[in-house]
Order: C-alpha cells, then sequence, then structure tokens
C-alpha cells in the first residue's frame, strides 16, 4: 500500500442503543469493521472480547523521573458496554461509609470494583493524577476521594462530561 492509497474509512461502534435496534429489529447481531483491520467483527462482541472490555476499566502510566519521584497517572474509561449503562442507570443515592457522603449507587459500585484491581499496583509515595470521561469521570472522582482518604497523595482528578456522583453535602464534606 503506498501513502496515497486510502487506509480506509475508522469505524465506530454503534451504541449499545443502536445494536440493541439493530439486533431486535433484523433478528441477528450487527456487524462492524474493526478500525485496526479490514476484517468484520461481530458486534456485539463475543464472550472472550466482551470479558476483556470488562477487565479493562482502566489504564495505568507509570513513571519515575531521575529525582526518583514517581508519577503515576489513571485513565478510566467510559461507558463501552451494556453493563456500563446498567451502572449509569442506578441512581439513587447510597450512604458511603468510608468517605461519610451519599454517592450514586451504580457510580460508587464500579468505583469498588475498579479500586480493587487497581489499588495493589499504586505506590503511597506516588504522585497520583486520575482521569475519565462520562462513567469513567464519575469513577474517576469516586476512586480520588477514596484513596485520598486512604493517605494516597492524589495531585489531581480530571474528568470529561462526568456526571454528577453526591449530592451538595457530599461535594462539602467529603
Amino acid at each position: 500500500q503506498t501513502l496515497d492509497e486510502p487506509i480506509g474509512e475508522r469505524f465506530q461502534p454503534p451504541s449499545p442503543w443502536e445494536t440493541i435496534a439493530s439486533t431486535a429489529m433484523s433478528g441477528t447481531a450487527a456487524f462492524a469493521a474493526s478500525s485496526s483491520s479490514s476484517t468484520a467483527v461481530p458486534w456485539p462482541l463475543p464472550g472472550n472480547d466482551r470479558e476483556r472490555l470488562r477487565r479493562e476499566c482502566y489504564y495505568i502510566y507509570d513513571e519515575q523521573v531521575n529525582s526518583g519521584k514517581r508519577f503515576q497517572k489513571v485513565f478510566i474509561r467510559g461507558t463501552c458496554m451494556i453493563e456500563d449503562v446498567i451502572e449509569n442507570a442506578l441512581v439513587a443515592k447510597v450512604w458511603d461509609e468510608e468517605l461519610g457522603c451519599h454517592l450514586h449507587h451504580g457510580f460508587r459500585r464500579r468505583a469498588a470494583k475498579v479500586l480493587d484491581s487497581l489499588e495493589p499496583l499504586l505506590d503511597l509515595e506516588a504522585e497520583i493524577s486520575l482521569s475519565g470521561h462520562s462513567l469513567g469521570g464519575a469513577v474517576a472522582t469516586i476512586v480520588g476521594m477514596r484513596l485520598h482518604t486512604r493517605g494516597y497523595n492524589v495531585r489531581e482528578v480530571v474528568s470529561f462530561g462526568a456526571p454528577k456522583v453526591t449530592d451538595r453535602a457530599g461535594a462539602e464534606g467529603c
């Protein structure tokens, strides 16, 4: 392939709602072209790929500079699967004993799952930054609050389009 030839169109997988509608209308699963190859992949994803996406909820970048200072940056993904939509929909406020405030039930559940696998990878001495979009931003906010409470050096939490995770009292008190 030469530089003048088009590489191909980038494909954006359908949203979970488009997939559900497509499947309901046709009675078959929708298919999507993969952006990394020219082969078609089933959408929604089959078992192993769905499990991989379920596990790949965050990415961590770990850096140690010459001075010995360590930085850890955590990027938490947003809504990607139907299970994420369900977490988004669990809007009841629940009391969180550790933080001493009310939290969105679904975001709290997802943050607990992420934190269970993430915390063993973190260094108490490192400067930690968290970021996320949408569901990932809400989860990053709660994870950041919990890590701060547990004595980690949380430098910042940056979210893009994150929904509200707590009420006014929680925002002021946590």
